[in-house]
């Protein structure tokens, strides 16, 4: 299910699964808790370059957003939400999360762009450890023509201090 605001129970899932990053980074590399840093996540973290944008088939179906991206060393990350331009027609009403060769998540997104902020949480984020790899397909239920469509992933990357950020 999914929320417009981090609140109720889609806060207390983010709030669960930082914890269960900062817990799983700690022990897999053998670090304390203050050599750790949270910080958000970006299309590079996924495999992208630079900015949250795929091209959209011109038929109707299931098609590749990422395609077995790796998630790198030392990097522990959430898929907590989604974020969808209110200008877009939304042509992806469905996202499949595939982690390590298995179907794990199906997110229905249809209709976020007509929320006054076209934003929502999960009650159910996504958690993924470091070398794990990750797939995302959507669904595009109509035949389009258009050019390309963006989607942002909204989350938490937990990951050695001074790796990205040094705070």
């Amino acid at each position: 299910m999914f929320y417009p605001k981090l609140e109720g129970y889609a806060l207390e899932a983010h709030k669960a699964a930082v914890d269960k990053l900062r817990m799983d980074a700690a022990k897999e590399l053998k670090l304390g808790q203050d050599q750790l840093i949270t910080r958000d996540l970006r299309p590079e973290d996924l495999g992208l370059t630079g900015r949250w944008s795929y091209n959209v088939t011109s038929t109707s179906g299931w098609y590749t957003m990422i395609s077995a991206a790796t998630i790198a060393q030392n990097r522990f990350i959430s898929i907590e939400g989604v974020i969808y331009p209110k200008s877009s027609a939304q042509l992806i009403t469905q996202l499949e999360i595939n982690r390590s060769g298995s179907v794990v998540r199906y997110w229905t997104i249809q209709g976020i762009n007509l929320l006054e902020n076209p934003m929502v949480v999960f009650d159910n984020p996504l958690t993924l450890g470091q070398n794990q790899p990750i797939t995302i397909r959507g669904y595009n239920p109509t035949t389009t023509t258009e050019p390309a469509e963006e989607v942002m992933f909204i989350g938490t990357v937990v990951e050695k201090r001074g790796v990205l950020v040094n705070d």
